[in-house]
């Protein structure tokens, strides 16, 4: 979906259009991307949040005030110019993840992919990372492919579900209507598991 692999059969379309039609750096404006290890590297707040591209200040910081890390940012000694470390080891979890949040956002893509994005955090900080990526679907009007195998949190952020299994797509419908009427013994099984809301 990223772009980041071509597929080995069917296609991808986005906005209506082949992904071919598309260079990389317009996917990249299009398409934003969290990883469940937030894949911060050893530079400057800066750096990970612009990925290199060239950004303004201002829409580094706008970036990060949406993701709600802005203030944490402004706290530190060196500000956006603070180095990372490897991993963003200088960062707790839920700052590192809100920096990944930055990142994906600063282009003002049209869609996010989170990847597994709470899957290396605390309960605590994981409900406040779901929440914000709740909020800013909403309020920025997001299209969010979600991407876990932790089905109490799909629920709590999908309007839609997709159930895979191999690689294959076994049933696709709202969220309501896969927990409360699933259609395939692999659903039936990933809900049996599922402690009761």
């Amino acid at each position: 979906v990223s772009g980041l692999y071509d597929p080995s059969s069917g296609k991808r379309i986005i906005c209506g259009k082949e992904y071919s039609c598309f260079t990389k750096e317009s996917l990249r404006r299009r398409i934003g991307y969290i990883v469940q290890e937030t894949g911060l590297f050893n530079g400057t707040i800066r750096e990970n949040i612009s990925f290199f591209q060239d950004m303004t200040d201002e829409e580094i910081i706008r970036a990060s005030q949406i993701a709600c890390i802005h203030e944490d940012i402004c706290k530190l000694p060196m500000g956006y110019d603070t180095v990372l470390g490897d991993n963003g080891m200088t960062l707790s979890g839920g700052q590192k993840q809100r920096v990944a949040i930055a990142r994906a956002l600063a282009l003002n893509p049209k869609l996010i992919v989170a990847d597994e994005p709470t899957s290396a955090l605390d309960v605590s900080v994981r409900a406040q990372v779901l929440n914000l990526l709740a909020d800013l679907k909403k309020e920025l009007n997001l299209a969010m492919v979600f991407i876990s195998h932790d089905i109490q949190t799909v629920r709590q952020v999908s309007d839609r579900i997709v159930v895979m299994y191999g690689g294959q797509i076994l049933e696709n419908g709202s969220t309501e209507d896969i927990f409360n009427h699933p259609t395939v013994d692999y659903t039936r099984k990933l809900l049996g598991v599922a402690p009761s809301l």
